[in-house]
């Protein structure tokens, strides 16, 4: 280390002025004693989680009679051959290890515990395979010392990467069939949501209780594998699903695409249906129907949804879900439902307007208007009359027809 700044004075004094910058054993016997010392502790740390006031305690006072401010550089030194193996707490957290929660450790070190974990064969097995898994979401913007830390980042990385609705949903559909999230689903999801997270607990402890009947690190990696790849899918398995199911609400039984099955059953309905005003969201049906020129059936999906649900599928919910199905339910039965009778001949009201350049011919109900309807066509009058003669009267019919054509278009 060259320069003339604080650090390198630092590193001088602790390190290179004592040999310690070039081997572990150096011909001070008391800094041996001490290192000794730092090192059984870390030792004992292998099986237990150890309060740092105990190591401070002991070098503190004779025969060693360490100042404070250097006991962080001499367990820096001793640390840094398990750096990868480090849980580091305060007051019970697990805390990031990193330069400033050593130098911290003077302040209070009786709030500070350390962990060792051994982690040799299948557990380094089990975290190398966790670290491949989740390998693109690493955080790469604040890197961290510990293994387990930076594992268990990069997993809440991801859950936070999914769309809102796959965070939240606990109902979905497989092959048409209703099933609900099961409690590795909800364990993940809940446990990488939280703010603050034992990361060792939760790999070694939380999860081992909970995805294994057997507490086997392959059969937990084996279900985060499973959770991961379930929850990626969701929002595409989610939207082949719509289809399917909306497929069998226009055409029950017919196994073909999306937008064929709307195109068949728009083409079966009766003219008299077609030409009749519905409420909003079947009138928007029976024009989305009419429009179709392509067989793209996820941009029709997305169209339907729109209608139905006025929010895409990513920011869903099960409600949401629960009520889109119902709203095209409903609008598809009110239109096959409809049936002109002589009396609906009698008694409705019937239009012929040119919308676009093409002649379009709708019947409607004239005896369903409710008391908010009958204050709108009151402050549509008011609105004419207070132009008085400004507006000749085939202004005013333009006006009415151009409003009557984006109701019934």
């Amino acid at each position: 280390m060259d320069g003339y700044g604080p650090e390198v004075s630092i590193f001088k004094s602790a390190f290179k002025h004592t040999g310690l910058d070039v081997a572990s054993k150096v011909n001070d016997a008391g800094m041996n004693a001490a290192l000794e010392k730092i090192a059984e502790f870390i030792a004992g740390c292998e099986t237990s989680k150890q309060n740092f006031q105990n190591l401070y305690q002991i070098l503190c006072n004779a025969p060693f009679g360490m100042r404070k401010g250097i006991i962080p550089l001499y367990i820096a030194y001793v640390l840094r051959q398990y750096k990868d193996s480090i849980v580091l707490y305060y007051s019970g957290k697990e805390e990031e290890l990193s330069a400033a929660a050593i130098s911290h450790l003077n302040d209070n070190p009786e709030n500070y515990q350390i962990l060792i974990e051994t982690g040799i064969g299948d557990r380094n097995k089990y975290l190398d395979a966790l670290q491949d898994m989740f390998k693109q979401h690493v955080d790469r913007k604040t890197p961290s010392l510990n293994r387990i830390y930076s594992i268990v980042k990069s997993m809440q990385n991801w859950i936070r990467s999914l769309p809102e609705y796959t965070k939240k949903f606990r109902s979905y559909w497989e092959n048409g069939e209703a099933k609900t999230t099961d409690v590795a689903v909800d364990s993940i999801r809940s446990e990488l949501m939280k703010f603050e997270i034992n990361s060792r607990e939760l790999l070694f402890s939380v999860w081992i209780s909970k995805l294994s009947k057997n507490e086997d690190l392959s059969e937990c990696l084996a279900e985060i594998a499973r959770v991961k790849g379930f929850l990626d899918e969701h929002l595409p398995q989610c939207r082949d699903e719509l289809i399917k199911k909306l497929t069998a609400m226009f055409m029950p039984g017919y196994q073909g695409g999306l937008s064929h099955s709307v195109m068949a059953w728009y083409k079966k309905l009766p003219d008299s249906t077609k030409q009749h005003v519905f409420d909003t969201n079947a009138n928007a049906l029976l024009s989305t129907a009419r429009s179709i020129s392509a067989y793209d059936d996820e941009e029709l999906l997305d169209e339907l949804v729109s209608i139905f649900a006025s929010i895409a599928i990513e920011d869903w919910n099960d409600a949401t879900a629960e009520v889109f199905i119902k709203g095209v339910s409903d609008a598809i039965s009110r239109i096959n439902e409809y049936v002109e009778t002589k009396s609906d001949v009698e008694q409705d009201g019937r239009l012929t307007i040119a919308v676009d350049g093409i002649l379009v011919e709708k019947t409607f109900a004239t005896d369903t208007i409710t008391p908010l309807g009958k204050t709108a066509f009151n402050n549509l009058k008011s609105v004419f009359e207070e132009y008085n003669d400004a507006l000749e009267p085939d202004e005013q019919l333009a006006i009415l027809a151009k409003l009557i054509g984006e109701i019934i278009h």
